[in-house]
Order: C-alpha cells, then sequence, then structure tokens
C-alpha cells in the first residue's frame, strides 16, 4: 500500500508542476497578444511570430489541463444513470482503465505523428513539431494522472464522488 499513497503524491506534485506550466503559458500568452495589439494599433506594425507562439502555448495549455482535470476528477460528466448504480466505483474504475488504454494510443501516436514531421511555418520557420509534441506530451501525462486517479479509487471504500457514506446518511 505504500507505492499507491507515494505514487498519488508523486502525481499531486506533477500537477502542481503541470499547474504551474499552465499558468505560464496563459502569462506569457495574454502578454504576447496584448503586446500584438498595442504595437499593431498604436504603432502600425506586427510582429509575425506572435500568433504562432500563441497557438503552440494554446495547444499545450490544452493538453496539460485535460490531465490535471483528470488527476482532481474535473471533467464534465452526466451522472444521472451513474447515480441510480450501485456499483458505480466499479464502472468509474473501468472508466479510468479506458482513459488509460486511450492515453498509452494517443502517447504512441503523438510520438510517431510528431517524430515524422518535417514541414514548417512558412510565416515564421517554427517546424509544427512543436505542436505534435503537444499531443505525446500531454497523453504521457494523462497515463500518469489517470494512473494515480484510479488507484484513488481502487483505493477509497467508497467513491469519491459520492462523499463519504457518513455524509450520505445526513442527508
Amino acid at each position: 500500500m505504500r507505492f499507491v499513497e507515494t505514487y498519488i503524491l508523486f502525481a499531486a506534485r506533477v500537477n502542481r508542476i503541470l499547474e504551474a506550466i499552465c499558468t505560464a503559458c496563459v502569462v506569457v500568452m495574454v502578454t504576447i497578444l496584448w503586446l500584438q495589439v498595442f504595437v499593431r494599433y498604436l504603432l502600425g506594425f506586427s510582429f509575425v511570430w506572435v500568433e504562432e507562439v500563441a497557438k503552440v502555448l494554446m495547444v499545450y495549455m490544452a493538453m496539460l489541463t485535460s490531465a490535471i482535470l483528470v488527476f482532481e476528477d474535473g471533467h464534465v460528466s452526466i451522472t444521472f444513470l451513474l447515480d441510480k448504480i450501485k456499483f458505480r466505483r466499479t464502472i468509474r474504475l473501468v472508466f479510468l482503465l479506458l482513459i488509460i488504454a486511450f492515453s498509452i494510443v494517443l502517447t504512441y501516436s503523438g510520438v510517431i505523428f510528431a517524430a515524422g514531421t518535417v514541414r514548417r511555418s512558412w510565416m515564421t520557420g517554427i517546424s509544427y513539431a512543436y505542436y505534435h509534441w503537444s499531443i505525446a506530451i500531454g497523453g504521457f501525462f494523462l497515463i500518469t494522472q489517470s494512473i494515480a486517479q484510479f488507484l484513488k479509487v481502487a483505493k477509497s471504500k467508497h467513491d469519491p464522488q459520492e462523499g463519504h457514506p457518513a455524509e450520505q446518511e445526513i442527508r
């Protein structure tokens, strides 16, 4: 059982690092886009690299935040049918296994896709591999965070989304 707690703690630390990276992406993206607007409308010229860099940051941010939300169980879900089922925890574990399997395929495909990329942006010369590596990197973190979420659900005696059984009696 020590491995489970250690892995979940590791995943929580990874989550904090991913949150910091995503925060930095937002700050850089807002700053360079604001700079672009300022320069374009007040000084009359534009930087060609701003749009490309903003796109790359947005793609990485989307992939990394998906891993953050898997760990925090923060993705939107419709639980109308699941709320009626007694073995909800088992279904959540199966869903998490499916997410892990999908993430493995996503990571593998992302590596193949990015490694084969030779195209560059005609405007800035930035390689499209930077975009494509986000698939593999995001998939990798989806795997690590999904495993942690799986371990959290498997370790608990009740479904974390339902709250503690003692709280259910109060309602």
